[in-house]
């Protein structure tokens, strides 16, 4: 929390250049992330998903 009081006091001070290449950087670092998460996520579905199905189908060919 403290690294960042200073960073924002840092930046301040900073040229418009400095602000502008900081919040790209930010912006891309984020959208690194989102995707990341997202993929991940698609990822943990579709493993519980097969797993799901693939149980269903013991099921299935259990009861017939």
């Amino acid at each position: 929390m403290l690294a960042t009081a200073v960073a924002v006091m840092k930046m301040a001070n900073a040229t418009r250049t400095q602000r502008l290449l900081a919040g790209l950087g930010v912006l891309i670092l984020v959208d690194i992330i989102w995707v990341a998460s997202s993929e991940i996520t698609k990822v943990h579905y579709l493993k519980s998903y097969r797993c799901i199905s693939w149980l269903a189908g013991i099921n299935y060919m259990i009861s017939s």
